[in-house]
């Protein structure tokens, strides 16, 4: 991995340096020298992130565990790809998604203590799979129509069986939201519905107004 760093510490400060040794994640302290060639060795415990040039070479190699939402205790919010080596480890990478906080550093390590919070993202079928109201089956059928069908949202093509009511995604949308998933990628079935495609033959408009309404609105194609 590179050697640039930029390190975070839990009262807010940040100092720049490099490192003067070989950085997995597993460390209970950090050893860098600063642009004045001054060793400072920095114990994980005072540590928030640490943001860097390159990850290391097991995180290349491993597949990652998917996208996240993490803010530290110093209230910097990331959304990033989590690369973990497991729980001897003291904290997780990530690579970030979108513009990173500071050029040339799209790597952060999270120190473990100093999250304080991380959600996953899941997608609206990984959220109804985990609730039982649907089979891993229909989701891969779902995907494979969503790949023939550009225009269509995953949402719409799901909702489309009458074992799985356009009403059952809502409220499921609904819980997921006040559970504070805030990431969860779901299709813009009022929209559809508004044009007459997406729920065929059913007839029951769309709620309007209201808290409900205002939680669907904005969120996003997942798939």
């Amino acid at each position: 991995m590179g050697k640039k760093l930029i390190i975070t510490l839990r009262n807010g400060q940040s100092v720049k340096g490099t490192l003067l040794y070989p950085f997995d994640g597993t460390e209970t302290e950090i050893e860098v020298v600063d642009p004045d060639r001054k060793k400072t060795l920095f114990p994980m415990d005072e540590v928030a992130h640490i943001l860097l040039d390159a990850l290391p070479s097991w995180a290349e190699s491993r597949k990652p565990s998917g996208n996240e939402e993490v803010q530290t205790l110093t209230g910097d919010n990331f959304r990033v790809v989590v690369h973990e080596k497991g729980r001897s480890a003291s904290g997780f990478f990530g690579t970030i998604l979108g513009e990173p906080l500071v050029t040339g550093f799209n790597i952060v390590f999270f120190v473990k203590t100093a999250v304080r919070f991380r959600h996953q993202e899941k997608s609206l079928g990984d959220i109804l799979l985990e609730k039982g109201l649907i089979s891993p089956e229909k989701i891969d059928k779902a995907l494979d129509a969503q790949k023939a069908l550009r225009d269509r949202r995953l949402g719409d093509l799901i909702s489309d069986s009458p074992r799985v009511p356009k009403e059952t995604i809502e409220k499921t949308l609904r819980a997921a939201n006040k559970e504070g998933r805030r990431n969860i990628r779901v299709g813009d079935m009022r929209r559809m519905q508004e044009a007459g495609r997406a729920f065929p033959g059913r007839g029951d408009a769309a709620p309007q107004g209201g808290r409900d309404s205002q939680g669907a609105q904005g969120l996003n194609v997942g798939g």
